[in-house]
């Protein structure tokens, strides 16, 4: 068994939401925070404008099993950690941040044999497995942030999306719909989180059937006994009347989101810089309605793309609340 030193450089993308404005401006962030998963400790670095993590003591057989392990780890952490830098940014409506990281810049030091749970420790031959094209900063007692970040609830978070597949899989929808800066590509990468949320939790709301339970059967009765149905395609017209009208809903599509949302997740208002988000019926309209147009690859006008523009940031921030207050 061997023991590791690993040190991962990481990229703050900064995915501005208006073109003209790439190169305006950037923002810092800072951060310190040491946690733990799968057996070792990490610490969380972000400062001066350099973001890294650091694992001083990890113990494994080889290199190639840690190196999956680490990746692992980073594709674990890293869309938690771009949720939390995004929550607490107050500029949402400008720009989308999020960590990511090279592969070809980890580097992993094996730092000698541990035996009979003792660590032998030889400087001579310390052994440099995988080398980075930059140097990790040293901690500097100078740190200068327009925003430092609070992750005391990240492990906590990683560890539902860990276990929750629900959870992972709105995440990574996230996390993939603030890397882009087109917006329709924004927009079409967080949608799949409402048509999840909509199968998952139907059950979770109060809704009343469009036919109750004697309708339906004496509809059924009907055409099954019909003298003006031909027998050959009454079975199929009544797979298709089970298949539409057994479960349809007096409310419509965009009346169960705007309950799904209020009552069971909680939610009613959303403020986040510049962007105020009430959910309502006719803001669920629009959602449906902008992605059934995208779908269709239509060719937009200057007040589509603005109204899709904006609808995907609320589309976002909406995401972005449901993740963190998620039960």
């Amino acid at each position: 068994m061997y023991k590791f030193k690993v040190e991962i450089p990481l990229e703050l993308e900064q995915k501005s939401n208006f073109d003209s404005l790439k190169q305006s401006f950037s923002f810092n962030i800072s951060f310190k925070h040491t946690g733990y998963y799968n057996g070792f400790y990490y610490k969380l670095l972000g400062i001066n404008n350099s973001y890294n993590i650091i694992i001083e003591n990890v113990i494994e057989k080889k290199e190639k099993p840690l190196s999956d392990l680490i990746e692992n780890f980073l594709d674990n952490i890293l869309p938690v950690c771009s949720l939390i830098i995004q929550e607490q940014n107050s500029n949402q409506s400008y720009t989308h941040l999020r960590l990511n990281y090279k592969r070809s810049k980890i580097e992993i030091k094996n730092l000698g044999v541990v035996q009979d749970n003792s660590f032998v420790n030889n400087a001579n031959e310390i052994k440099k497995i995988s080398v980075r094209d930059l140097v990790i900063p040293s901690p500097s007692l100078s740190l200068k942030s327009t925003k430092e970040i609070d992750f005391k609830k990240l492990d906590n978070y990683v560890n539902k999306y860990k276990t929750d597949k629900e959870f992972k899989y709105i995440l990574n929808c996230y996390y993939r719909a603030i890397a882009s800066t087109d917006f329709i590509t924004k927009y079409y990468n967080a949608f799949p989180v409402i048509e999840l949320l909509e199968k998952q939790f139907r059950d979770e709301i109060n809704t009343s059937l469009l036919l109750d339970k004697i309708a339906f059967n004496n509809l059924i009765d009907n055409i099954q006994n019909s003298k003006y149905i031909d027998e050959k395609i009454r079975s199929r017209i009544i797979n298709r009347i089970k298949s539409t009208l057994k479960s349809a809903t007096l409310e419509t599509r965009s009346e169960k989101l705007e309950k799904l949302f209020t009552n069971y997740f909680r939610i009613n208002y959303i403020e986040s810089g510049s962007i105020n988000l009430t959910i309502t019926n006719q803001l669920m309209s629009e959602f449906i309605k902008i992605r059934n147009i995208i779908v269709h690859d239509k060719k937009f006008n200057e007040e589509e793309k603005s109204k899709i523009f904006n609808l995907g940031l609320q589309l976002i921030l909406l995401i972005q609340s449901i993740l963190m207050n998620w039960k």
